[in-house]
């Protein structure tokens, strides 16, 4: 090979080796047929820049440009380049321009040259850094030669939307102005590194948009997508820094770039539609759209302008106002009542729906129905309790019935012949109604079980404080009575798992073994003429607590003690009599009820102090007094 060629060749060899063998021969041939021809070739600082064209196949020559890297010597250590061919890199095009620069360089003599040899001085030479820095600012200071302003450029494509994005591609600049058609572009990391070539396509107003976008597309999955979503406050920051390059386009409309436009204020208007909805809008010009970031922005694409929309509400308020849907009548009674809580704990001023027409419903009548209802209990799996539950209804006029909800909406909704009509509420009677609930003793479910269970569909309810048999007893006893005397309207539900039953008399019965010194005891009450042992359910008591009897000295003789007999009634036995009964239980029990030898006659004496009708054991109760 000819010895002109090797430098030819250290420059393939510096262009990364990347050209297959069928590209190389092509290019060399393109070489010898003198298809290259060199446009510019201009250094500047440590880089010498090439423009160039090559007659292809077709009637237009294509354009190369090349970035070398030159040493202070003049040596060339870097080659990068690109083409305006299909191939883009590493062509045929490239390699004939590459043969065809070390004879372009020779004839412009842009090779440095050194100092005159022979020449000396005291004064000190210039430092390599000095010279270095001198060079890089008076590249950022000059503007890019021509050649380099028709380079390849990163630009950026806006996408209006639900959501917004913002995509990144190449575009090579139009004589007439504007950008080409834009082709795919990924950044990556090392084109964005401080050892980059000086290469025209990733500037330095590139690099922070570029990395903030490569950043977001590290959150948003394993694959790689062309666009990103513009949402938050990283959504702003990235308009801000793609508009601050002058290359942010509207996607579809890359003639002219989007400018910065001057921070609007926000103001909020309700429209009506043909079909009678209410939509929440910006008042903004019926073009311009807004895009949901944080701070929000507009765009005006007539104007090709992007500015940052400006309001005195919270972010987070503002966003949540951006995606309010249209609102029907229903819709806008609730809307509003959340619309005016927010406005006063926030003490600013929230766009406002417009009421429809409304009547007042008339005053409720409360009404407390006692039930039962399904829960699951949380953690543990599909185990469900059923609970007793104090459901109130407000019945207001026209039989209309609504289940009560503390803090419910002010508005009902009925329906007459073919249209629907919105009634007033009357609010102040269900509080006042609210507030007898809660003096008898009764509280929302929520409050106690919240975190413990959860309700099988749309469950509301009250339970006593003290969400137990003793507490239920106390309701039924003290509260509901109350209830009722205040004119609230009790309907016990057939599945409601309590109610208080009245003793008629108290017994206890001794039943004497035959030619047997032992006796049986049982204890009991008579319950509408029904004759009901006591004796299994205060045991079930004693296991289920097994300090009772110390709970029950604690008791005045006055005070009662809730013994569930059954599934649905709950007996009150007084303390006193609780007392005399629980001491022949624990001191006699064999096999589940107390049993006796006539020794322990006496312990009959401590029972018979209290009134109850004497069944049987007439001897061993004699017997017991003389004891």
């Amino acid at each position: 090979m000819p010895r002109k060629h090797e430098s030819a060749d250290r420059l393939l060899d510096l262009a990364g080796g990347h050209f297959s063998a069928l590209t190389l021969q092509r290019g060399r041939k393109y070489a010898a047929e003198g298809r290259v021809r060199i446009t510019s070739l201009n250094e500047r600082g440590d880089e010498i820049h090439v423009a160039a064209e090559v007659q292809g196949t077709q009637e237009q020559p294509y354009e190369v440009e090349l970035w070398l890297g030159v040493d202070r010597r003049g040596q060339i250590t870097d080659v990068d380049g690109v083409c305006m061919c299909p191939v883009e890199e590493d062509c045929k095009h490239i390699v004939a321009v590459l043969l065809n620069l070390e004879q372009a360089r020779a004839a412009q003599t842009l090779v440095r040259t050194e100092t005159v040899s022979g020449a000396t001085t005291d004064f000190p030479q210039p430092s390599a850094a000095t010279l270095e820095w001198l060079g890089d600012l008076a590249a950022r200071a000059s503007p890019l030669p021509a050649t380099e302003a028709a380079a390849v450029r990163v630009i950026y494509l806006l996408r209006p939307g639900e959501p917004a994005s913002l995509g990144v591609a190449r575009s090579r600049p139009l004589k007439k102005g504007g950008f080409g058609k834009p082709t795919a572009y990924r950044p990556q990391a090392y084109d964005l590194s401080a050892s980059r070539s000086h290469r025209s396509l990733v500037t330095e107003a590139d690099v922070a948009p570029l990395r903030l976008f490569l950043a977001l597309q590290a959150g948003g999955g394993y694959f790689y997508n062309d666009a990103v979503d513009l949402a938050g406050e990283t959504g702003a920051l990235l308009l801000r820094l793609t508009l601050s390059t002058g290359h942010l386009q509207l996607d579809g409309l890359i003639e002219t770039p989007l400018r910065e436009g001057p921070p609007l204020e926000c103001r909020w208007t309700w429209t009506h539609d043909a079909q009678g909805m209410q939509r929440l809008r910006p008042e903004l010009p019926a073009h311009v759209q807004v895009i949901p970031t944080r701070p929000a922005f507009y765009l005006d694409a007539a104007g090709n302008l992007l500015g940052e929309l400006r309001s005195d509400l919270a972010p987070p308020v503002f966003e949540q106002l951006l995606r309010t849907p249209p609102l029907n009548e229903a819709d806008v009674l609730l809307v509003r009542q959340s619309l005016e809580r927010l406005a006063l704990a926030q003490d600013q001023a929230l766009p406002m729906p417009d009421l429809p027409e409304a009547l007042a419903a008339g005053t409720p009548l409360l009404r407390l129905r006692l039930t039962c209802a399904s829960f699951r209990l949380l953690g543990v799996g599909r185990l469900e309790e059923r609970l007793a539950l104090a459901v109130p209804w407000f019945d207001y006029p026209h039989e209309l019935s609504v289940a009560g909800v503390e803090d419910a909406q002010p508005f009902l909704r009925r329906r007459i012949d073919d249209r629907w009509q919105t009634l007033l509420r009357d609010t102040e009677a269900e509080s006042r109604a609210w507030r007898l609930l809660h003096a008898a003793g009764l509280e929302s479910w929520q409050r106690q079980a919240g975190q413990r269970l959860a309700a099988d569909g749309e469950t509301a309810g009250l339970v006593p404080v003290r969400n137990d048999v003793v507490g239920w007893l106390g309701f039924l006893s003290e509260g509901l009575p109350e209830l009722e005397r205040q004119g609230v309207r009790i309907e016990f539900a057939e599945d409601f798992p309590y109610s208080i039953a009245q003793a008629e008399d108290w017994f206890v019965a001794v039943e004497e073994s035959v030619g047997s010194d032992w006796f049986d005891l049982d204890l009991g009450v008579r319950i509408g003429g029904e004759r009901v042992s006591l004796v299994a359910p205060l045991l079930r008591l004693l296991r289920e607590q097994p300090d009772l009897a110390g709970m029950v000295r604690g008791l005045d003789e006055s005070q009662s003690f809730p013994v569930v007999i059954d599934e649905r009634r709950i007996l009150p036995v007084p303390a006193g009599r609780l007392k005399a009964w629980l001491l022949p239980l624990l001191e006699f029990l064999d096999d589940e009820r107390p049993r006796l030898a006539r020794h322990h006659a006496a312990a009959l004496a401590g029972l018979d102090a209290l009134p109850a009708q004497w069944i049987g054991g007439e001897e061993l109760r004699a017997l017991g007094h003389i004891a």
